[in-house]
């Protein structure tokens, strides 16, 4: 999968109507979230790494992974909010996310840190 099709699918699959104006905690601190849109599409997305495993076996399926986005771009942290996969393709998730990179939020006259959730769909 290329990454022209993984942003696709991200934007296909932002169906969470999250407002500007929502709070999301995690680890103990409210964050403003953003849903992915053309203001919040990743300025750098390293694509998911296929464990070798899970694409032999054919597996796949949904995740979505919420991102800490600094006021430099940089994904802090990440973590799993909805999956509906195992734990070696989440990990692979993670890790692309953790690579990727995110509008400066200051650009957009927004709060930082901010969380971002990014729905993934994973096909082996």
């Amino acid at each position: 999968m290329n990454i022209k099709t993984i942003l696709l699918t991200l934007l296909i699959t932002a169906t969470l109507s999250l407002q500007a104006s929502e709070k999301f905690e995690y680890k103990k601190v409210e964050y403003p979230v953003y849903a992915i849109s053309q203001d919040f599409m990743p300025t750098k997305f390293s694509n998911p790494i296929y464990p070798a495993k899970a694409r032999k076996e054919k597996r796949g399926g949904k995740v979505v992974i919420g991102a800490v986005v600094n006021e430099k771009g940089k994904v802090t942290d990440a973590f799993i909010k909805e999956s509906e996969v195992e734990a070696d393709l989440e990990q692979a998730c993670l890790t692309s996310i953790r690579r990727s990179r995110f509008p400066v939020a200051s650009k957009h006259s927004r709060e930082a840190p901010y969380i971002i959730f990014i729905p993934m769909t994973l096909e082996p």
